[in-house]
C-alpha cells in the first residue's frame, strides 16, 4: 500500500500533477485489483472517515463533473460551500491505507445539496446579480423538496412523486432558468403543505423542460452535471 506522504507529495519541494499521475500508474502496475475497484466505483460514490487533526468537522467534499469539466466544493456546518482546487483536495482526501470508515452523518444531504448549488452556480451562464443569491436559492429549494414533509408525503400519487424527482434533477443539473427558480423561492416562502408545493411547481415549471427533446437538448449542449464522489468528515 502506498502511504499518506506519497499522495500528498510531502517528500517533493513542488506539487504537481505528475506525482498524483505516477501514484496511478504504480497502483495500476502493482496493485491490480485495487485499481479494478477504483475504476468500478459508482458514481455518486460516498464514504466518511473522521478528519485530520486541524480540519474542520462535520464536512463533506464533493467531486462534481460536467463534460470535461471536473470541480470540487466543500461545506462545513455553517452551510457555506467553497471551491477547493485540485492539490487542496487531494491533500484533504488523503489518508493512510489503514484508516477506518466512519458513519455518514444526518446531514450528508443538506451539505451536499450546498455543494451541488455551489456547483450550479459555477457551471451556468446567466444573467449577473449579487453573488450567493443564485446558489442559495438552488439550495433552499432542494432542501425543502428533499424534506421529510415533502419527500415522504403520503398524498402523493406515483405521478406526483416522480413529478418531484424530475425537478430536483432539473434543479441539480442547472436546467431551471434563474427567473423560474426565484419565482418558485418566493412562492415557497408562504406554503408549506407538500400538494400546495407540487401544484405551485406545476404552474410555474414550462412543461417543455419535461419534454424528452428538451432534455436532451440540455445534455447535448450543456453536458449533464453529475456528482462522483463525495467524502464525510467526522469530528473527533
Amino acid at each position: 500500500m502506498f502511504s499518506k506522504s506519497t499522495l500528498t507529495g510531502e517528500d517533493e519541494q513542488q506539487e504537481s500533477e505528475l506525482e498524483y499521475l505516477n501514484l496511478i500508474r504504480r497502483i495500476r502496475d502493482e496493485q491490480p485489483q485495487l485499481f479494478e475497484s477504483i475504476k468500478r466505483l459508482p458514481k455518486k460514490a460516498r464514504s466518511a472517515r473522521v478528519a485530520n487533526r486541524g480540519q474542520a468537522a462535520p464536512a463533506l467534499l464533493t467531486y462534481f463533473r460536467k463534460g470535461r469539466l471536473e470541480k470540487f466544493f466543500m461545506t462545513e456546518t455553517n452551510s457555506v460551500s467553497r471551491e477547493l482546487d485540485f492539490f487542496s483536495t487531494a491533500r484533504r482526501l488523503a489518508c493512510d491505507p489503514d484508516t477506518q470508515r466512519a458513519e455518514v452523518g444526518a446531514d450528508f444531504y443538506r451539505l451536499l445539496d450546498c455543494n451541488k448549488a455551489a456547483f450550479v452556480e459555477a457551471t451556468t451562464e446567466d444573467a449577473i446579480q449579487p453573488v450567493g443569491t443564485s446558489r442559495d436559492t438552488t439550495a433552499k429549494l432542494l432542501q425543502r423538496l428533499r424534506s421529510k414533509e415533502v419527500r415522504n408525503f403520503q398524498g402523493y400519487t406515483e405521478d406526483d412523486e416522480e413529478y418531484v424527482r424530475r425537478v430536483i434533477g432539473l434543479l441539480e443539473d442547472g436546467a431551471l432558468p434563474r427567473p423560474t427558480r426565484k419565482k418558485l423561492a418566493e412562492a415557497f416562502r408562504t406554503e408549506a403543505h407538500p400538494l400546495k408545493l407540487l401544484g405551485i411547481m406545476r404552474r410555474d415549471i414550462p412543461s417543455q423542460f419535461f419534454e424528452p427533446a428538451r432534455a436532451d437538448t440540455v445534455r447535448r449542449d450543456f453536458n449533464p452535471r453529475e456528482v462522483i464522489l463525495s467524502e464525510y468528515l467526522v469530528g473527533i
